[in-house]
């Protein structure tokens, strides 16, 4: 998943759960908290992968043929 569509996906659950926190909307802060909440762990696992990815798409795929 892009990196970019991840953050636009936290920023819009926080945006919306913080309208929803004052006017205290609560089936607009439940599903947009865990939309938000959901987005940070994309954000958490992307930093955590981010050097473990293979960004070397030249290479050709390495096949073993016995």
């Amino acid at each position: 998943m892009p990196f970019l569509l991840s953050l636009a996906n936290f920023v819009n659950g926080v945006v919306w759960t913080t309208y929803a926190l004052l006017k205290w909307d609560p089936f607009v802060v439940i599903p947009n908290g865990l939309g938000a909440l959901s987005g940070l762990v994309q954000l958490i696992l992307y930093g955590i992968y981010y050097r473990t990815t293979n960004w070397n798409d030249d290479a050709p795929p390495s096949i073993n043929m016995v």
